[in-house]
């Protein structure tokens, strides 16, 4: 008898703890749904003001072999322009060499379909989707 009791209380506390678990979980949510997530690298999607980014310091920046993450981050905060003007150009760049596999095929597909604009190239809006997705 004192035995069953113990089980019950140690299936009774296994419950508790994955209760407590879910209920946190929910509260706290997926992480920073309102921005991108790369790995450890977050952000919150800036406002976007007047301001003009440059296609020279995307170009700089993605030839500088930035990551996709960094990339995308500056592109949000309107620090640069991306425009990658085809495929072949995309695949000799580090930022997409050294994406995940996940990334590279949404910047493929983006590169051979765009994404809403007539040609297809790699702009900023495509490079932030990308990580997103």
């Amino acid at each position: 008898m004192k035995e069953n009791k113990q089980i019950l209380v140690g299936v009774l506390g296994i419950i508790a703890w994955s209760l407590l678990i879910a209920v946190v979980a929910f509260v706290v949510g997926p992480d920073d749904v309102s921005g991108a997530k790369c790995g450890n690298m977050k952000w919150t999607d800036q406002g976007h003001d007047d301001n003009k980014p440059s296609s020279k310091e995307g170009k700089k920046l993605i030839d500088s072999g930035a990551d996709v993450c960094e990339v995308a981050k500056k592109c949000d905060h309107m620090e640069i322009d991306v425009k990658i003007d085809n495929k072949k150009e995309l695949h000799e760049t580090d930022m997409y060499q050294n994406a995940p596999s996940k990334i590279q095929e949404e910047l493929d597909e983006y590169a051979e379909h765009g994404s809403g604009h007539d040609n297809p190239n790699i702009v900023c809006y495509e490079v932030e989707e990308a990580v997103k997705e």
